[in-house]
């Protein structure tokens, strides 16, 4: 089954979108912040990252700029998921590559999993 990198500094959040991928059958490996979403991502080589674009040491927006920087991790698909919702934000993420954006408040954990079990599969 694919790797998934959480980058997700909330701990509960965190462990409750892992807990719905393991389930699912997928290797889950988190990070709770930007730099260590980069090193994480390195290291595993993941199929798919989830990111949080409101981070406490720094924001999505910084774990993005930094993947594009690095051609081993550059191409990994991204889908941002924030209760951040600026417009602005927004169009920098998918400028930065993000394949989409979510609102938190808008997906159930189980959505979000079949949402990128439908995206994974294509």
């Amino acid at each position: 089954m694919a790797k998934i990198l959480i980058v997700e500094d909330e701990e509960v959040l965190s462990d409750m979108y892992k807990d719905q991928f393991l389930q699912e059958g997928y290797e889950v490996s988190e990070a709770r912040s930007a730099q260590e979403g980069i090193d994480q991502a390195k290291k595993n080589s993941p199929d798919f990252i989830l990111l949080d674009i409101l981070l406490l040491e720094s924001s999505g927006i910084t774990f993005l700029e930094e993947r594009a920087k690095d051609d081993s991790i550059s191409s990994v698909p991204v889908l941002a998921f924030s209760a951040y919702s600026d417009q602005k934000t927004k169009e920098r993420a998918k400028e930065l590559g993000v394949i989409s954006y979510f609102l938190k408040t808008d997906y159930t954990p189980t959505q979000l999993l079949d949402w990128v079990n439908n995206y994974l599969a294509h």
